[in-house]
């Protein structure tokens, strides 16, 4: 028998090469999957952490929807956990208030947390602030 390599089984069947390296614009991951992961910590200690809580799971749901040139749940996913794919297995992905002044989300990646300021007190200003990190925050394993 024969022994092949993967790069002459590439070779001879191009089509398989999304599917065995796929690219990040390409994978789907939906809102349920992200909320059937989350854990708050602290939802119901204060009006402020509830309220941002919802923010932020409407904020998931429009993701899934899709804005056109605006950031992807892929975008979400990576910089909230440093990967470009949800958690597998027992694994949960944790959600962190903040009642500081800080206007942006602070992700702890080794930790597979997200920090969300409780400051805003409309949906269109904890959008714009989530908006910005996921654009201009750090992608892969580091406090961002």
């Amino acid at each position: 028998m024969e022994e092949v390599s993967l790069i002459s089984f590439l070779r001879r069947s191009p089509s398989l090469m999304k599917v065995v390296f796929p690219c990040e614009s390409d994978k789907v991951i939906l809102a349920e999957e992200v909320k059937e992961l989350m854990t708050f910590e602290d939802r119901r200690d204060s009006e402020q952490n509830e309220r941002t809580a919802r923010f932020y799971e409407f904020y998931i749901d429009e993701l899934e929807a899709g804005v056109k040139g605006g950031p992807q749940m892929v975008d979400l996913v990576n910089f909230w956990t440093g990967a470009s794919t949800l958690p597998t297995g027992n694994d949960s992905v944790l959600v962190k208030f903040d009642a500081g002044s800080s206007t942006l989300p602070l992700a702890e990646t080794c930790f597979r947390t997200i920090v969300l300021p409780t400051e805003h007190s409309t949906y269109d200003e904890f959008r714009k602030n989530m908006d910005i990190a996921l654009k201009f925050g750090s992608k892969g394993f580091s406090f961002t």
